[in-house]
């Protein structure tokens, strides 16, 4: 510590100047003031003009209070990097004020407020902050979702010390920079702790025009969250939240009450109702869509209520650890293929049973760009038992619509047990993209460890002018790289259609991590064939011939 300047006059008015004082390894003091009133400090009349002020978060961190306690700065202050400070402090030890601006390399901050100390180690404060040029990307670490700040707000509270306080708050985001849009006209009305919001925030931005009310509090060990928000309007292209559409906009209406920052830990429910999005694809209004999560009689319980389906997961479930269930299935299944995962205890956080039941759900999709169609009173239901090595998949549908064909009174199911699993898929009729109908269709399918087996047929029951029997067969296994490989045998059959017998010749398929094999598949009917032979890779030179007449 050095300290140096020009001091006079007696205790009682004791005055200094060009007053200098250096500490650490970068803190600089540059200051005059005039103390009148010593030696009785509570009834000392001073007044400090900080010429300049240089510091830094570690210097702060290195001064010694009482008793050898330090002061203990979080992370976004160090982040500021190096600080200068020029102002004043005018007033008594029981009531002063603080104006002056503070200067950092990630944006500048001033103070006009006054400060009266109240009982032990409190301190009130109230007047005018301000913040100008503030570098979020910096502060935070995240510069893909934020960028400069600029606000200002009257406070009107109190301070224990620099991490904990509480005061009332009426001010404005002037421009805040969030997802490389920046957001102007925000205004801010509520009370605000260290880490408790309960207030308004309104928004009428060129864009964007919303109000939220309610109370955000991640004091606990989860965060706890209760507001209510009406979306007037918003044009969610300009705002950087769906690039790929122009047209995109939202109005909506939204009240929540829960706590957790995902929906594995989610407690409670969120609920959207008399909302309207707007696309290229059109117009969808949400009447009703609420999620919730609870527990009951001690099960986990996540339901879904809307206007286009109801559904439930019943059971203990964890979705960030579903990718390790799901894994620990199909190394069962297909062993050359996946591994056992390493984390195996995770198997045993997901347990559950789910159901779906589809009502108007078709408007939903085709504005979400979901290319299928499924009939109202549609329904899904199955099982998920990881640790037991269990999955069913049930679906059941008076008709279902994908890339140009239509499945009536489809069923479909799949049947995991052990390191064996089905697959079924029926359907009255399909009715083809060129028109065509073929009748009494289904799949199978059926596996065990790294084998296949698929066969598909239909009957139209018109004394044999469309049937078919196609049968394949599958095996995984490991190449001389050490990379799993699917190899698939297609056997000879033959498959009438308008009376006319096509048939189909052996062939093979090999499908590995980089490239795509098929040896030979021949169908004809007579001198009229379909034929594909090749190789589907990365190099340009391989090819793949589709060949017909």
């Amino acid at each position: 510590l050095f300290a140096s300047g020009h001091f006079y006059g007696t205790i009682s008015e004791f005055n200094g100047r060009k007053a200098e004082i250096k500490y650490g390894s970068s803190t600089r003091l540059k200051c005059d003031f005039d103390l009148s009133g010593l030696p009785q400090i509570e009834n000392t009349y001073a007044f400090i003009g900080v010429n300049e002020l240089r510091t830094s978060a570690e210097d702060i961190e290195r001064f010694r209070l009482r008793a050898g306690k330090t002061i203990s700065l979080p992370k976004s202050i160090h982040q500021m990097g190096s600080m200068y400070f020029r102002g004043n402090f005018t007033g008594f030890t029981t009531d002063f004020v603080s104006y002056g601006t503070l200067r950092t390399e990630n944006g500048s901050f001033s103070t006009d407020v006054s400060f009266r100390p109240g009982s032990s180690n409190v301190f009130k404060f109230k007047g005018l902050f301000t913040a100008r040029d503030v570098d979020l990307a910096a502060l935070t670490g995240n510069p893909k979702s934020f960028g400069k700040l600029w606000c200002h707000a009257d406070m009107d509270g109190y301070s224990t010390s620099l991490k904990h306080f509480s005061a009332i708050i009426n001010g404005a985001i002037d421009s805040v920079e969030i997802n490389k849009y920046t957001y102007r006209n925000v205004e801010l009305k509520g009370t605000m702790t260290e880490n408790i919001w309960d207030g308004n925030v309104t928004v009428k931005d060129d864009n964007i025009d919303m109000k939220v009310v309610g109370r955000f509090d991640f004091s606990g060990n989860l965060p706890e969250f209760d507001f209510s928000m009406n979306l007037a309007d918003a044009d969610l292209y300009r705002l950087n939240l769906m690039k790929k559409d122009s047209l995109y906009k939202a109005s909506a209406s939204i009240t929540a009450s829960f706590s957790g920052t995902n929906i594995d830990n989610l407690e409670g429910g969120i609920r959207l109702d008399n909302s309207t999005f707007v696309n290229s694809t059109g117009k969808l209004t949400i009447n009703d869509f609420n999620i919730r999560s609870t527990t009951r009689n001690g099960v986990p319980l996540l339901t879904l209520s809307s206007d286009f389906a109801d559904a439930e997961v019943r059971g203990p479930h964890n979705y960030a650890s579903l990718e390790y269930a799901i894994k620990s299935l199909l190394a069962g299944l297909f062993p050359s293929k996946f591994k056992v995962p390493s984390s195996s205890s995770k198997i045993n956080e997901n347990n559950f049973t789910y159901t779906a039941n589809f009502k108007e759900i078709n408007s939903f999709n085709e504005f979400f760009f979901f290319f299928f169609r499924v009939d109202d009173s549609s329904t899904l239901s199955g099982v998920f038992h990881p640790d037991s090595s269990v999955f069913t998949y049930k679906f059941k549908s008076r008709q279902f619509g994908m890339a140009g064909s239509r499945f009536n009174n489809i069923e479909a199911g799949i049947d995991v047990s052990g390191k064996t699993m089905n697959v079924t898929l029926l359907s009255d009729q399909v009715e083809l993209p060129d028109k065509s109908v073929i009748r009494n269709f289904s799949v199978s399918v059926g596996t065990h460890p790294d084998t296949i087996n698929l066969n598909m047929k239909w009957d139209n029951n018109d004394q044999g002018m469309t049937k078919g029997n196609v049968n394949a067969n599958g095996f995984i296994s490991v190449n001389k790289q050490g990379n799993p490989t699917l190899k698939i045998f297609i056997l000879p059959t033959s498959a009438y259609v308008n009376g006319e017998q096509w048939k189909i010749n052996p062939a093979t398929i090999t499908i590995d991590s980089s490239s795509t094999h098929v040896d030979n598949i021949y169908i004809n009917n007579g001198n009229k064939f379909f034929s594909l032979d090749g190789f589907s890779t990365l190099n340009p030179d391989d090819k793949m011939k589709f060949v017909f007449d």
